[in-house]
């Protein structure tokens, strides 16, 4: 699926031969899982403001959005490719919902964890720009914010390689009458080059044309935590 997301994105841009990539990151609630599974992940990432250690760093977040398994990406050139993207490396942000504290809450960064803690899509255009404005206005509003975290924000999105344009879109319920929006993931598509999707202009159709495969890989995740899950308690 992901793979013809990634063709349409290219008929979309007309650029069958540029290479486009995509991964879904997961979002984690239960902090005892997170502290059970994921670790490693949470104290090895660089996007925690607050806390040396993994207690510090989820007391002042509600969750963690992250990329721990390859099979969840893959990417396209000229080429149909279904393969996962070897050139990804696990990754994993906090979210938070309500950040108007800013003593107490990790920063939400633009992208996945904006996306999940939103619930609404985001659009970066250019990555080498977003994240350095994004910066300065944060600073300027928070001034927790320390020199080293955003030198190191700042420095993984300047050197990056892959994604220079991003959209990220959150995966919500199909039905969600009931009162749940609660995202399980976020579906990232993203390029090398600025300006993915035609821009502005044109992503919200796109995001539109993608709501109904969305509903789908909502339920589709939904049934391939329940299972990795089963899988990660049976080992244990």
């Amino acid at each position: 699926m992901l793979t013809k997301i990634l063709i349409l994105a290219q008929n979309w841009d007309s650029a069958p031969k540029e290479t486009y990539r995509a991964n879904i990151m997961l979002v984690e609630r239960d902090k005892d899982w997170i502290r059970k599974q994921y670790s490693k992940e949470v104290n090895e990432s660089p996007f925690f403001l607050f806390g040396s250690n993994i207690d510090a760093r989820l007391d002042n977040s509600d969750g963690i959005v992250h990329i721990s398994n390859l099979e969840l990406s893959t990417y396209v050139g000229d080429e149909e490719l279904a393969e996962p993207d070897t050139d990804i490396r696990p990754i994993c942000f906090p979210f938070k919902m309500d950040t108007r504290d800013h003593a107490s809450s990790q920063p939400n960064l633009p992208g996945g964890p904006i996306a999940v803690a939103s619930s609404q899509s985001q659009y970066i255009q250019d990555s080498r720009t977003h994240f350095k404005e994004w910066l300065d206005e944060e600073a300027f509003q928070n001034k927790h914010l320390t020199d080293h975290y955003k030198s190191t924000v700042a420095s993984y999105y300047s050197t990056h390689r892959y994604a220079t344009s991003i959209l990220s879109i959150p995966l919500l319920p199909k039905n969600t009458d009931d009162g749940n929006k609660s995202p399980v993931g976020c579906l990232n598509i993203y390029n090398n080059k600025a300006n993915i999707l035609m821009g502005d202009s044109r992503n919200a159709q796109f995001v539109q044309l993608l709501q109904p495969i969305c509903a789908y890989l909502h339920d589709m995740i939904s049934l391939y935590r329940t299972f990795t899950d089963m899988e990660a308690n049976t080992h244990d």
